[in-house]
């Protein structure tokens, strides 16, 4: 696994629901990400995920978190990956929406292995 993940509480307005927290921290610790187990699950699962990624990058919560990423720092990240080469790892969108699929994985993985 790439990242680390922790539990944590989510706000008091999904606490209620009982709703758990995951955090991803990429493997150098250099990006941090959270979201629900079934954000993550909605994200990352069998067959195509893109438009899932999409429609999740779009949630205020996770805008939020992915407009703070530095466009450098994620190139970095994902290069690490070795899965892209350098013109796919120049559109920052495009590493938004990889990133987040990837902590998505992370997170379900973990959760399905708890």
């Amino acid at each position: 696994m790439n990242g680390k993940i922790l539990e944590l509480e989510l706000e008091d307005s999904l606490i209620k629901t009982g709703a758990v927290m995951k955090e991803w921290l990429s493997g150098c610790g250099r990006i941090y990400l959270q979201m629900t187990d079934g954000q993550a699950r909605a994200a990352h699962h069998p067959g195509p995920c893109d438009a899932d990624v999409v429609a999740l990058s779009r949630e205020r919560e996770i805008r939020e978190q992915l407009d703070v990423v530095d466009p450098a720092t994620l190139r970095e990240v994902l290069k690490e990956y070795g899965a892209w080469n350098a013109e796919e790892l120049a559109d920052h969108e495009q590493n938004l929406q990889r990133v987040l699929w990837l902590a998505a994985g992370d997170i379900a993985e973990e959760v399905d292995n708890g």
